[in-house]
Formats: structure tokens, C-alpha cells, sequence
């Protein structure tokens, strides 16, 4: 016991002694936390009689009430037929309902100073609601508050019906996540291989993979993601874009330079994993900024690129430590790098959807190793084609793929050999209009190689 105590306490820099030993099983002392959640925590700072303020932090929708809009009450109180106004869009709203949550919804008289609850005004659209925003009395005129970021999303991908005829279902799907997951950000693309889809962005690559599951187990739709990407600054022609989508990369310009984000992250380890974690660190381009000890732990604080963390990061940080490790991470800032766009191309039709920008680097490695999974994975045609990985262009990797044989002479027994040769000459004369005009299956599993990339291999 004495040996955990001192390791929570190198961890978190607090004192053990001002820890409460609890169960929330049992309840075993859960009162005297809550006792001390109002002792010690600093009451909150505002006037009963002051015009209301309110922040906004969350909004689900209900087929019942409309929008239920999460609020913290900063100045002022609020009640069942107020009149009320969204500092952001003017939109005026009358209150129809005022509650709190234990933890499900409990409808109340007022909601004042300091209070967390919710509102319902008849709000039919969660774009009309916005999280950051600030609530106030339609005759008060307050400053908002400030502080409070809207989540941003940081993570890209596409997503794709893997049947055509679903495009509405899933567009239907979408809308109906969206109206209980502010967070989650789309819009309508296409894509010459994948057909038309959507543009989605997540805080991170778990809120991406629970978004999809939901989609594919709630929904019972199959539905094809694409690579992960960040969102980058480009410039170029003496101006500044942001794009997240490989295919919205400028061609045929001359770059002056990409920035792309950066993570600041913490790992903890037992700390005979460290040459490992430090070798992963330096695969991800990332930097190790501190080591510090904590009992039989290392607390590892690191930078690196965030196009590097979301992909497969976790898994190998996982793998290599059994399972032992911690990591969380932060959105530090913009850096520049020297990445460039590689394109796919099958049977000479770029892929957009299969291109990808990754650093100069390690261009080079990762396309021919994708390649490579490519030709295993979309496997043999009825002709003869390529795939190949261009960067500006200029082929650097390139696979070719042999026709799948049919023996077009197995019913021919005997009979003169000009026969078989007229037989084989035939198939080759039909293999060689369908290397011209024949299109290439791309199977989903493809579309995830780009992702499955081993640095050891």
C-alpha cells in the first residue's frame, strides 16, 4: 500500500493524505466526497440580481421536446416563460422548461447563480443552438462570456456507403447522430472511385470509430471509411489554406511551405520499456522533452505530429509495453514539415480516395510498401494492370498485377495444333481490348491498407 501511495502521489503531486479512500460500488464514503466537493471547492462567482448569463456546454435533441440545451447559469436566474436570446445568433427563444439532472432529467422552478441544468424552448434545429454560446434576457444587454472553445474537430475521414442505393440511408444516419453529438462535423463529397459520401470530422480517432460502429450497428449500414487524415496550412502564391482532405491538396503550384499540428503528450511506463517507447517516439517523428520518475514508473513527456498519433500509435504503444502504458495528449501547435502528397493510381485511374500526405521521408518506404498490400489485397483481374504510387507526377513505386489464366484448351483433345493456336491467340487478343477498356474492382479492405504500414517490416 505504501508503495501505490507513493506512486499516485508522484503521479498527480498531491499529497495522499488529502486523498478519501471510496467505493463507488459499495458507496463507501461518497458523501464525504460530496461533503468536500462543498466545502472546498470556491462557490460560484456572480449576482442573483444581475441580467442573465448563461454558457452553453452541451445540446441534445429529443423527438419530444425539441433541443434540450445543457446550461451553467454564470449571472441572473432563469424560469419557465422567459424570453430569451442566443448571444451568437440573435435567435429568441420563450422557456418552457427549466431543469436539472439527478442524474436524469428533473423538471424545476428556476435555475440561478452557479447552477448546471437544462432548458426547453421549442428549438427544432441543433444548428440553431451553438456549445460556447451565451444565453441571455432579450431586454439585458451583457458580455458574453468567454473562456469556453467550441470543440473543434481534428480528425478527418470519409465516409462512404459500400452500396450505392444506401447514400440517403447513411446521409439520414448521419443527421441523426449529429442531433445528439455536436461535435461531430460533416459535409457532402465525391469521390471517382467511392461514388458520392461525406466529409466527416471527430475530436479523435476513438470518436471516429465510435461514430462508424454506431453507424454500422445502429443503423445496419456498411459503410466504407477512408484514410484518417489532420487538418494542414498550406502556402502558396502568397496565401494561407487549410485543407483535411488529400484531394483538396493545390497541384501544378509551387508550395512555400506546410505547417501541420502537433501534439504535447504524456506516457506512463514501467521503466523497462523505455528504449522502446523511445525508438516508437522517434518513428513518429516525435521528440522525448522529459523523462521523469515516479516509483517503478516513467512519466514521458513528448511532441510530435498528430497525423502520426492518430493512426496506429496506440496499438504499437500497447503492444510494446503488454499493456502497461498511459497516454493522453493535447493540441500544442502548427509546425512546418516537409510533406508531400503521393497519389494512387490503378490501371492508370488515380484513386483519390486511396492518396495520401505523408513526410518526404518517408515517401519513398511507404509507398512501395502500400503498393505492395494493394496488389495482394485488390488481387488478379481477367487483364493485366498496375498499381502504382506518384509523387508530383513521377512514378516511385509501381506493381504490376498478372491476368488470372483460363485454359481455353482444356476441351481441345486432339485436332491440329493451328486450332490451339488460333484458341490462345484469340484469348490474348481478348485479354489485350480488356487491359484497354476493362475497370479494376477495388475491394474495401483497400482503402484501410494505407493505414497498416509497420515501420519493422
Amino acid at each position: 500500500e505504501d508503495y501505490l501511495r507513493k506512486q499516485v502521489e508522484d503521479i498527480l503531486l498531491i499529497p495522499f493524505e488529502d486523498f478519501e479512500k471510496i467505493s463507488a460500488k459499495t458507496g463507501y464514503n461518497v458523501e464525504k466526497v460530496l461533503d468536500r466537493v462543498i466545502n472546498e471547492i470556491p462557490h460560484p462567482k456572480g449576482s442573483f440580481n444581475s441580467g442573465l448569463r448563461a454558457l452553453v456546454f452541451d445540446a441534445v435533441y429529443s423527438s419530444y421536446k425539441g433541443v434540450i440545451v445543457y446550461i451553467r447559469v454564470f449571472d441572473g436566474s432563469i424560469k419557465k416563460g422567459d424570453k430569451i436570446k442566443f448571444y451568437s445568433t440573435g435567435n429568441v427563444f420563450i422557456v418552457e422548461e427549466v431543469g436539472v439532472f439527478k442524474p436524469f432529467y428533473q423538471e424545476v422552478d428556476f435555475l440561478s447563480v452557479g447552477e448546471v441544468g437544462y432548458i426547453c424552448a421549442s428549438i427544432k434545429d441543433l444548428k440553431e443552438t451553438r456549445v460556447g454560446d451565451t444565453i441571455c434576457s432579450v431586454d439585458c444587454d451583457v458580455d458574453p462570456i468567454a473562456g469556453f472553445k467550441e470543440p473543434k474537430p481534428m480528425v478527418f475521414c470519409g465516409f462512404y456507403p459500400a452500396d450505392g442505393d444506401d447514400y440517403f440511408k447513411l446521409e439520414d444516419a448521419i443527421l441523426k447522430l449529429k442531433l445528439n453529438d455536436s461535435a461531430l462535423y460533416f459535409e457532402k463529397e465525391k469521390s471517382n472511385a467511392l461514388g458520392h459520401g461525406f466529409r466527416c470530422g471527430f475530436l479523435g480517432l476513438l470518436h471516429m470509430q465510435i461514430v462508424q460502429e454506431r453507424l454500422e450497428r445502429h443503423f445496419g449500414l456498411n459503410v466504407v471509411s477512408t484514410t484518417p487524415t489532420v487538418k494542414y496550412k498550406i502556402f502558396y502564391n502568397g496565401k494561407e489554406i487549410e485543407i483535411d482532405s488529400p484531394a483538396l491538396w493545390p497541384d501544378n503550384v509551387k508550395i512555400e511551405k506546410v505547417m501541420e499540428p502537433y501534439i504535447k503528450g504524456r506516457i506512463i511506463i514501467p521503466h523497462e520499456f523505455l528504449n522502446d517507447i523511445t525508438k516508437l517516439v522517434h518513428e513518429k517523428r516525435g521528440e522525448i522533452i522529459h523523462v521523469d520518475k515516479a516509483g517503478n514508473l516513467l512519466i514521458v513527456d513528448i511532441e510530435a505530429p498528430l497525423s502520426e498519433i492518430i493512426v496506429d500509435f496506440f496499438d504499437k504503444l500497447k503492444s510494446y509495453t503488454k499493456g502497461f502504458a498511459s497516454f493522453d495528449y493535447e493540441l500544442y501547435d502548427y509546425r512546418e514539415s516537409d510533406l508531400v502528397k503521393v497519389d494512387i493510381l490503378v490501371h492508370n485511374v488515380k484513386v483519390d480516395s486511396l492518396s495520401f500526405i505523408i513526410h518526404r521521408q518517408k515517401a519513398y518506404y511507404t509507398s512501395r510498401k502500400i503498393v505492395q498490400k494493394l496488389r495482394e489485397t485488390i488481387g488478379k483481374q481477367l487483364f493485366e494492370y498496375k498499381i502504382q504510387a506518384a509523387l508530383g507526377g513521377r512514378v516511385i513505386a509501381s506493381e504490376v498485377v498478372k491476368p488470372l489464366r483460363k485454359d481455353v484448351l482444356a476441351k481441345c483433345y486432339g485436332g491440329d495444333v493451328t486450332r490451339k493456336r488460333k484458341l490462345l491467340e484469340k484469348q490474348k487478343e481478348g485479354k489485350k481490348r480488356m487491359k484497354t477498356v476493362g475497370k479494376v474492382s477495388i475491394p474495401q479492405e483497400a482503402f484501410w491498407q494505407v493505414l497498416s504500414i509497420d515501420e519493422n517490416e
